[in-house]
């Protein structure tokens, strides 16, 4: 579990793995090239992770830089699937969208960027896996998710790696479930470079105004796509694995 989030861990002294971790596809996005939004320059998610298998799959790499391969391309096979690492709206991916999820109400926590706590992009991160495995151990999580999604485990093995598809089929969760169930519906906006939370005419704080409040009928839709994706996410970073070790 530990090595899972070491990605996240390091981004702030390796600056340039920040794009490694998701694509922005936009919500006005329909069955797009997903490399017109891959900067060559910084790359995302789709360069990311093939770039970290072949590292690991080098007989000739190091030791040190293939555990550090191992430790992306298993955080990265989990961000691929959560829907708000594959989908923005010039709001950062739902960072620049404050929620109150159950009461608890958003917080300006970064004046200069115009960041909120509680936002969209939180909620997905953390909030709705935490609320839902709130009385699970991890183990107990993980045995839940085996027990229903059993039957789907071997359709997913044997499908090819082909992570432009995973990213789109995450997208349109993002699209139809993430913002699409939002209780105060968002505008489609048009695609701009949004850079910080500020930007666009201060989009935080414009978002703030929706009031948007996550509560129960939210969360019941939120949670079986979740758990569709934890289940995704394990059964194909296995496979990747698998590929490597058989």
């Amino acid at each position: 579990m530990d090595a899972s989030t070491w990605a996240d861990d390091i981004r702030s002294f390796r600056p340039d793995t920040t794009h490694w971790h998701f694509i922005d596809i936009p919500l006005a996005a329909h069955n797009a090239d997903l490399w017109r939004f891959c900067p060559p320059k910084d790359g995302c998610i789709l360069t990311a992770l093939p770039a970290e298998l072949d590292i690991l799959r080098n007989p000739r790499a190091s030791p040190g830089a293939r555990a550090e391969a191992l430790r992306f391309v298993i955080h990265l096979a989990g961000d691929i699937h959560q829907p708000l690492h594959a989908a923005t709206n010039d709001d950062r991916a739902g960072n620049c969208v404050p929620v109150a999820y159950f009461g608890r109400v958003p917080q300006l926590t970064d004046p200069w960027r115009g960041v909120y706590a509680p936002n969209l992009h939180q909620v997905w991160d953390v909030e709705i896996i935490r609320r839902w495995s709130q009385w699970r151990s991890a183990e107990q999580s993980a045995r839940e998710l085996d027990a229903q999604f059993r039957s789907s485990a071997a359709e997913w093995l044997s499908e090819p790696a082909d992570f432009a598809a995973w990213a789109w089929e995450t997208h349109e969760l993002a699209d139809y479930v993430a913002y699409g169930r939002l209780p105060e519906p968002i505008a489609i906006a048009a695609p701009r470079r949004v850079t910080t939370c500020a930007d666009d005419n201060n989009v935080s704080s414009r978002m703030l105004h929706l009031h948007e409040r996550l509560s129960r009928e939210y969360q019941n839709a939120a949670v079986p796509v979740v758990k569709l994706q934890l289940a995704r996410a394990g059964v194909r970073l296995a496979a990747l694995l698998n590929s490597i070790w058989p």
